[in-house]
């Protein structure tokens, strides 16, 4: 039981010497990725003032686009098509997703009836009061 211990013991060791490395610029390709990665998302997010939901939106679009023309343009090269995996959701999942959804929706409005009735007042003031604030922060 001890030895199994120190091999669990030097394996979370050798992880941690792993990321150390990359700290370290021991291992200066991956130490560059990750800061140019981070500069990258810093410039689009902060500087340039691009919001996470339309990044990824982009990116999605992006790439349904080329894996479409892979698809059409495949025959031309004498490359085979992408594999694509046929994706069927069972009726018990979407049941369930739908319940929760359904169980989610209506605690908010319950929430929400019962802030506007009163039993909330000053959650309902302060949302009031800081709503228009952040509504004009984005515009």
């Amino acid at each position: 039981m001890d030895s199994i211990q120190n091999l669990r013991y030097l394996d979370r060791l050798k992880s941690l010497f792993s990321v150390a490395n990359i700290l370290l610029w021991r291992q200066k390709k991956m130490f560059g990725a990750i800061l140019v990665s981070a500069i990258v998302i810093w410039l689009l997010f902060v500087r340039i003032g691009y919001h996470l939901v339309p990044f990824f939106c982009h990116f999605l679009i992006l790439a349904l686009a080329i894996l479409v023309m892979w698809s059409n343009l495949s025959s031309f090269v004498n490359k085979s098509p992408p594999n694509f995996p046929n994706i069927r959701l069972s009726q018990e999942l979407c049941d369930c997703v739908a319940l929760l959804l359904k169980d989610q929706i209506n605690q908010g409005c319950l929430y929400l009836r019962q802030m506007t009735t009163g039993k909330y007042l000053k959650r309902f003031m302060s949302v009031c009061i800081y709503l228009p604030t952040f509504e004009a922060s984005y515009h």
